[in-house]
């Protein structure tokens, strides 16, 4: 019986660590298509994804963004000099 309940406990550790590494997934891109509120994204990583964002007017074909829990921001542009 403590085999049975230590097996459960351990499926059920194993099952909501995998799931939290998914939904917690990050994801670098670049913007392929504006939709209306839709931003279609192709990454490397993790294929074609279409997002809805409130702003889409902020960004464009070509820009390269990043995208974690359903959220999208810009990537930040790097500064050269000195």
């Amino acid at each position: 019986m403590q085999k049975k309940i230590l097996s459960l406990v351990l499926s059920l550790v194993f099952a909501l660590g995998v799931a939290g590494v998914a939904i917690a997934k990050k994801c670098k891109g670049k913007v392929t298509a504006v939709e209306g509120n839709t931003l279609v994204i192709d990454s490397a990583k993790c294929g074609e994804m279409k997002v809805e964002v409130k702003k889409a007017k902020e960004f464009e074909v070509g820009d390269e963004v990043t995208v974690k829990n359903g959220k999208v921001k810009k990537a930040r542009k790097k500064i050269e000099g000195c």
